[in-house]
């Protein structure tokens, strides 16, 4: 797999609107999307965020983070793809070490999100 494609379990699907172009990498289950939309203002980055059961009445949706670049957004995406993909056992999880669709969406959420370590002041020489 190239750097620049998705896991093989997740199709990509871009929409263009009149407000931005929102790009869906979904799995194959169905299950699980990850979403880019664009900023909304000059002042908001890029957000990326994942969706448990999308277009159903159990929808979750979580925030990932938010960047600057598009083409930053859309790695953060595959990464929380990939990273879901590494540990998700199918419907049930719980075989071999495999993670259920829940557990393996919190596992991609904490590898993906900034570290807290983002919001920190760093002391300065003056202060």
């Amino acid at each position: 797999m190239d750097a620049d494609d998705a896991p093989t379990a997740w199709e990509r699907e871009v929409h263009e609107t009149r407000t931005g172009t929102f790009v869906d990498h979904v799995h194959a289950s169905g299950d699980v999307r990850v979403r880019v939309s664009p900023p909304t203002d000059a002042s908001e980055g890029h957000a990326v965020a994942a969706t448990l059961f999308p277009h159903t009445d159990l929808e979750e949706t979580y925030d990932v983070r938010r960047v600057a670049a598009r083409d930053r957004a859309e790695r953060v995406a595959r990464q929380f793809a990939s990273l879901f993909d590494g540990v998700y056992g199918g419907p049930g999880g719980d075989r071999d070490g495999s993670r259920s669709l829940e557990d393996a969406v919190a596992y991609a959420l904490e590898r993906t999100r900034p570290s807290a370590a983002v919001d920190v002041d760093l002391p300065t020489r003056e202060g």
